[in-house]
């Protein structure tokens, strides 16, 4: 667990000192949140539901990535 932590803490560290993510994140809480979604995911995802694991993959993929871009490429809009 703690090497898997690192491991996240680590990527968002970097990220935030080359400029390609939020220079605000918290990169320990930034880690809490991804890995605390990955692992609920097994809690509420059904496969028998609407979305296959690899559309909710690419969603919560999406939610993270681009939420924590330093400039979003997707045509913000005013959000945030």
């Amino acid at each position: 667990r703690d090497a898997v932590d690192q491991i996240y803490r680590t990527v968002i560290e970097q990220g935030i000192a080359d400029g390609s993510m939020r220079s605000d994140l918290n990169p320990q809480i930034a880690t809490y949140g991804i890995l605390g979604m990955c692992a609920w995911a097994m809690s509420w995802f059904r496969e028998e539901g609407a979305l296959s694991a690899a559309e909710v993959g690419n969603m919560l993929a999406d939610l993270v990535l681009v939420g924590m871009l330093a400039e979003p490429s997707r045509g913000d809009q005013g959000h945030g």
